[in-house]
């Protein structure tokens, strides 16, 4: 973890682990969008992967990642892939995010090559 992801107040995570454990994803990326003007992307990624993910409840961290891969193969904004390719790791998960995406009736999805 560099020195400058260390800085980041637990005040900028708070909200973000509140919406979260809420359940609520357009907050969730609203807050995640602010973060990442503020601090740019290197650091929202450091941030996600070494205090807020590690943070998460079993549940809440399956929760993240569901959405935020049918967030991925829906929209090519780029903040929706940050840490998503190292947590894909199994066939259960890429058949659940498969059963996902087709549920929200998307059509065609081209899964990348973890």
């Amino acid at each position: 973890m560099t020195p400058v992801v260390a800085q980041v107040s637990i005040t900028a995570i708070v909200p973000m682990l509140n919406a979260i454990a809420n359940r609520q994803w357009e907050q969730f990326k609203e807050l995640e969008a602010d973060f990442v003007s503020q601090y740019g992307v290197e650091v929202w990624q450091e941030v996600f992967n070494f205090r807020l993910k590690p943070a998460l409840d079993k549940d809440s961290d399956r929760w993240l990642l569901m959405l935020r891969a049918v967030a991925t193969f829906s929209s090519p904004n780029p903040l929706n892939i940050i840490g998503i390719k190292s947590r894909i790791t199994t066939n259960q998960n890429k058949g659940m995010i498969h059963r996902l995406c087709h549920q929200n009736t998307i059509k065609r999805i081209s899964m990348m090559q973890w």
